[in-house]
């Protein structure tokens, strides 16, 4: 936090963006810990993205079993219900928690799916 202090004026909110990162952390609390910890000392009106990849399919789940039985990388896939749980104490944006895709589409243009969830925060 140091280092980001000499950049960031935390006087003034700021973006917190956890963009394919906490499916590295493999336990759910751990992750929550990570994301209390670091929305702390960010002032009021900040706010958090998150976006990660979801268990939503089966396929997918398959091969990242497969892909964390080989590696020791490990990625862990989350229901978008637990990734809403790293919004806790946070005003969601609309839409919400959604596939990435489809969070504030262009109208008219297909959204294709994709198992990666995201939303936006705004600490009160």
């Amino acid at each position: 936090m140091k280092a980001a202090r000499q950049v960031l004026d935390f006087e003034q909110p700021v973006a917190l963006i956890l963009s394919g990162i906490l499916g590295h952390v493999m336990d759910d609390d751990e992750a929550r810990d990570l994301v209390r910890r670091l929305l702390a000392p960010l002032p009021s009106g900040s706010h958090l993205l998150v976006c990660d990849g979801t268990d939503t399919n089966e396929e997918l789940r398959s091969a990242q079993q497969e892909h964390n039985d080989r590696t020791p990388v490990q990625y862990r896939l989350r229901s978008p219900e637990r990734i809403a749980s790293f919004f806790e104490g946070l005003d969601l944006v609309a839409p919400g928690v959604t596939p990435c895709t489809q969070w504030r589409p262009e109208p008219g243009a297909p959204a294709p799916h994709v198992d990666s969830y995201g939303a936006i925060g705004r600490k009160p």
